[in-house]
């Protein structure tokens, strides 16, 4: 869609379609909220594909594709994907896969290897 805007193309969305991707457990990523007294810990659960794709778009559009964004928006979605993944690295063992593939689309956003498929 960006790059078809950047174009000049206009486009519409349909607010009622329903596209369903078969990523082997419920859509989403859900949050759970631990409370330890005054804190709240934020923890994610997503399967390893969508941590991949979610950190891994973000910092190649910010850095490759949008000429409208700064160094603010670039560093500002390297900490998000960041602390995305620390949230599973707080669980190295339940949530080994999902670890990993932060990392490595985090490696891949930053060396523009789009070419390469979780």
């Amino acid at each position: 869609g960006y790059r078809a805007w950047d174009l000049g193309f206009a486009s519409y969305m349909v607010h009622d379609s329903v596209l369903h991707h078969g990523v082997g457990r419920t859509p989403g990523i859900a949050k759970r909220i631990h409370h330890f007294g005054p804190l709240k810990l934020m923890l994610y659960d997503s399967s390893p594909i969508r941590c991949y794709y979610h950190v891994r778009n973000p910092i190649y559009f910010w850095l490759y594709q949008s000429k409208h964004g700064g160094i603010r928006q670039i560093v500002h979605s390297i900490i998000n994907s960041c602390t995305f993944a620390a949230t599973f690295a707080m669980r190295p063992i339940s949530q080994r896969k999902q670890l990993i593939a932060c990392l490595r689309g985090i490696w891949d956003g930053l060396t523009m290897h789009m070419q390469r498929r979780y």
